[in-house]
């Protein structure tokens, strides 16, 4: 007696791979949207960690520095910017005004500022900034969707729609 083998045919095959192609389509860019996010998250964080180490700076010294390793802040070297870092991770700098950036050079990732500026009166004024921008073009919509999702966007600035006070 002869016994038939099911097997699935060309058809049945090239509906599976389409359908698994279509949700490929519509979860890796959600996916890179999530890691981008969490690796500007962690630049935050990291950001103010070094404003609050320029605030102790200011206060032993009466002044800001601009150099990253006098303050007291566990930085990874290749981390520190213009030391080679990679450009897939946020590269950090201070400068004696009181400012200090998190940069990257990923278009889809946005550049994070932090400002400080002492008031009379031991008064603080310490805001952090997300920016869509890198100074000459505007960054790619990723990088300006994560900024929209992280802070309220400020009208009366340098660059108008591309910067964001993070909450």
């Amino acid at each position: 007696m002869y016994q038939h083998k099911q097997a699935f045919t060309l058809i049945e095959l090239l509906v599976v791979v389409l359908i698994i192609g279509i949700l490929a389509a519509v979860a890796v860019p959600q996916y890179r949207k999530v890691v981008y996010k969490a690796r500007t998250v962690e630049a935050v964080n990291m950001l103010k960690a070094i404003s609050d180490a320029q605030e102790v700076y200011w206060l032993a010294n009466g002044k800001y520095t601009n150099n990253i390793h006098d303050l007291d802040v566990d930085i990874a070297e290749e981390r520190v910017c213009g030391e080679a870092s990679p450009s897939q991770f946020y590269c950090f700098s201070c400068h004696s005004s009181g400012q200090c950036d998190a940069g990257i050079s990923d278009e889809n990732m946005p550049n994070i500022e932090s400002l400080l500026v002492h008031r009379s009166g031991g008064h603080w004024l310490d805001t952090l900034w997300c920016i869509a921008h890198n100074g000459v073009n505007p960054k790619s919509d990723m990088a300006l969707s994560i900024c929209q999702s992280m802070g309220q966007k400020e009208i009366d600035v340098w660059i108008p729609g591309y910067y964001f006070r993070i909450k």
